[in-house]
């Protein structure tokens, strides 16, 4: 009777153990693209019913605001490829990589590519005056955009900064970079844009 109970003791929890293997497994598959690479599934998917065999986001349109709080848009830049950095004044790695933007914004022209810094200006523990104070203390002279509204931050689900987004000229996200990007990553990535 002791070694009935202990056999089914045994076998309850190896079938336990199997469910939980199998729910890692799937929750695995369905995260592997944000952790190993292009993260691209954290931006809604606009190109419903594609038959490719790796699937095209298109990158959502959005308004944000330049220094004398004109509308800019996303859709503005069509036809050119576009990258996207997402930054604060009060983020370190957000300041390490600015010389990379600033460096690749002088070595490709706007014809070639447009870098756009947005900002993330909520108006608390960041604005529009400490942004273009930075800016301008630095000597950068890159596209800063102002997310007054947070339209991007909402549209692209920003949950961290730095976050880079490469744009293809047709208005593909090619790569979703979470967290501080190196200097050759940021090149490499602009070429390819440039030379399809």
């Amino acid at each position: 009777m002791k070694n009935k109970k202990l056999i089914l003791g045994i076998a309850g929890f190896a079938v336990f153990l199997g469910l939980v293997y199998a729910a890692y497994n799937g929750l695995t598959e369905e995260y592997k693209d944000q952790i190993n690479g292009s993260g691209n599934s954290a931006v809604p998917n606009n190109d419903e019913g594609s038959s490719s065999e790796k699937q095209k986001n298109k990158a959502p349109d959005f308004t944000v605001y330049d220094e004398d709080m004109n509308e800019v848009k996303l859709s503005d830049f069509e036809g050119t490829p576009v990258v996207l950095n997402f930054w604060a004044t009060w983020c370190g790695y957000c300041k390490d990589e600015m010389p990379y933007f600033q460096k690749a914004s002088e070595n490709f022209s706007e014809e070639q590519v447009k870098i756009l810094m947005i900002n993330m200006t909520d108006g608390r523990s960041e604005t529009k005056e400490k942004a273009i104070e930075y800016m301008k203390n630095n000597n950068y002279k890159i596209n800063l955009l102002l997310d007054i509204d947070q339209e991007v931050a909402n549209g692209y689900r920003v949950s961290g900064i730095p976050r880079t987004i490469f744009i293809d000229k047709d208005g593909y996200i090619r790569e979703d970079k979470v967290g501080k990007i190196d200097a050759d990553t940021l090149n490499t990535m602009i070429e390819e844009l440039v030379n399809e």
